[in-house]
């Protein structure tokens, strides 16, 4: 049934009034523990020790045993062609084509110094992701490719007072996005520290183009970052489970159910 909102949305300099519309719906396989989407619309599910690749309308493409990489904990991508998966619990990443078949052995963590990874991002930067290492308090950025650390900044709970629970890692904007459930840090892409946001992001909450969006049960929450004004809504999914954005959709997860709306 289609469903539209009307709600105030802030599009970074600007406001209008705008229509969050019922695109599609997509099911998942039943049995679906993970859940992750593409830049493109594609769609990854981890059911038990099996990675799944279904294409925007659900349809399964591609699977692929991950039995002896462990539960992933992430999925990233930098391009349409490159899948990396995390496993917080084998402190590993794993880098798939876009057919999920692997590319390389798997890396792990440990060979630089990272004890104990908890959340990765994608990187503009190409064959290299952000790593949050908790033991370190740290963030690098590793290729995966040359396997060498371009960079690091380590100890951010004693410089900036994270305390050490990410809640959220992002490259956005041309900045890097960490919260720890409380507070939102960015840097610029050289780790300077740029600013420090009395907002929290992680699963029902996020960036993207310069707005924060924040998803409660039944309502929803914007702020442009540039401006400042704010903006208040109805969540038209209540209840849901992870709400993300990408290739202009929101994409709300509820059980084995991904429903998509569109501004407009």
């Amino acid at each position: 049934m289609k469903k539209s909102i009307i709600f105030l949305f802030l599009c970074v300099s600007h406001s209008f009034l705008s229509q969050f519309n019922f695109h599609r719906e997509v099911i998942l396989p039943v049995k679906t523990i993970q859940w992750f989407v593409d830049p493109l619309g594609n769609h990854y599910a981890q059911e038990n020790n099996k990675l799944s690749k279904l294409d925007t309308l659900g349809k399964v493409q591609f699977s692929q045993a991950i039995k002896s990489q462990g539960e992933i904990s992430q999925l990233v991508f930098n391009s349409a062609q490159k899948v990396i998966a995390f496993s917080e619990e084998q402190q590993q990443i794993c880098i798939f084509d876009n057919t999920l078949t692997p590319i390389t052995s798997c890396l792990n963590l440990d060979d630089f110094s990272i004890l104990n990874a908890t959340a990765i991002a994608s990187s503009s930067r190409a064959n290299s992701v952000w790593i949050y290492d908790r033991v370190n308090s740290s963030i690098l950025q590793l290729d995966t490719d040359k396997k060498v650390v371009y960079q690091q900044l380590k100890n951010i709970t004693g410089l900036i007072g994270f305390s050490g629970n990410i809640s959220y890692l992002k490259e956005e904007d041309e900045q890097l996005w960490i919260s720890d459930g409380e507070r939102t840090f960015s840097f610029d892409l050289n780790l300077n520290l740029m600013q420090e946001n009395d907002f929290s992001c992680g699963p029902k909450s996020f960036i993207k183009a310069s707005t924060f969006f924040e998803f409660g049960d039944n309502a929803f929450f914007i702020l442009d970052l540039n401006t400042k004004k704010q903006g208040i809504g109805e969540n038209p999914v209540a209840e849901a489970e992870k709400i993300t954005y990408s290739n202009g959709y929101f994409y709300f997860q509820k059980g084995n159910k991904i429903l998509l709306y569109k501004i407009g």
